[in-house]
């Protein structure tokens, strides 16, 4: 069976119950039986920002900004179906390195973040679950 590998900073992210904002909704949508987390780890070069149900981040040019992932592993009929409904949602992807490895990451355009007027909902610390 072929895998691939993502990270995930927001819903899809395992194990952080919040019943009030619906965290875990996406990663049991999808099933922990689809996907092996491997870790968690922060990475530098996004901001994150709060658009209420879940989080997005655009590139940053500032390499001091970090935000938390989760590494997965993921089949490829979920790939698939995540693929769809983060692209579906305006996101865009791209294979980044984490240490040997590549992995899928999903973020806005920077333009985005204008255009949502969002840019006060910077979600300072990096990490939507904490």
């Amino acid at each position: 069976m072929t895998t691939k590998k993502h990270l995930f900073y927001g819903t899809l992210r395992k194990g952080h119950e919040n019943v009030s904002r619906d965290k875990t909704y996406n990663y049991e949508r999808f099933g922990s039986g689809t996907q092996k987390y491997i870790k968690t780890l922060r990475i530098p070069g996004y901001k994150m920002y709060d658009l209420g149900h879940y989080p997005c981040i655009v590139e940053s040019d500032n390499n001091n900004k970090e935000i938390t992932v989760e590494l997965h592993e993921v089949n490829e009929e979920t790939a698939q179906k995540i693929s769809f409904m983060e692209k579906g949602a305006g996101y865009l992807s791209k294979n980044i390195e984490i240490g040997e490895e590549k992995a899928i990451i999903y973020f806005y355009p920077k333009e985005l973040i204008n255009k949502l007027q969002c840019q006060d909902s910077e979600i300072k610390s990096g990490d939507w679950c904490s």
